[in-house]
């Protein structure tokens, strides 16, 4: 009978302690990075200029990716923007694809944006800035 009772208290220990590190190791206040949320967090506007110049308007959601678009004011041509930014504010972002397309790359520091955009297929480029809306 004694032999029974042991591999239960053996289990039973085991289970206690695997259950109670699971606690402690999924706790809130863990600086694991993963679940970190965008400190640029908002919607964004500003303006382009260059050989092309226009508006664009960006959402950056909690986890740093960016969504958006720009409208040329030379062609009246509405594009879609996306790419991401770094937890200390550097970011990239795009039109279209890489062979059709531009590039935009910058810092955030505070409320600001601010960088420069190339486009290789047409030789184009220039600098932007914005401002966090909201």
């Amino acid at each position: 009978m004694k032999l029974k009772k042991q591999p239960l208290a053996i289990f039973l220990f085991i289970a206690l302690t695997v259950f109670s590190t699971s606690f402690i190791s999924c706790s809130k206040d863990d600086d694991s990075g993963g679940d970190e949320e965008s400190s640029f967090a908002g919607l964004w506007s500003g303006t382009y200029t260059g050989d092309d110049a226009g508006t664009f308007q960006a959402n950056i959601n909690s986890q740093g990716s960016i969504t958006g678009n720009i409208v040329s004011s030379v062609t009246g041509e509405s594009y879609t923007l996306s790419g991401s930014v770094s937890s200390d504010g550097d970011f990239s972002a795009s039109i279209g694809s890489a062979s059709s397309g531009a590039e935009f790359e910058g810092s955030i520091s505070g409320t600001t944006m601010s960088g420069t955009w190339t486009n290789p297929i047409f030789n184009e480029s220039g600098t932007f800035n914005g401002n966090k809306v909201e």
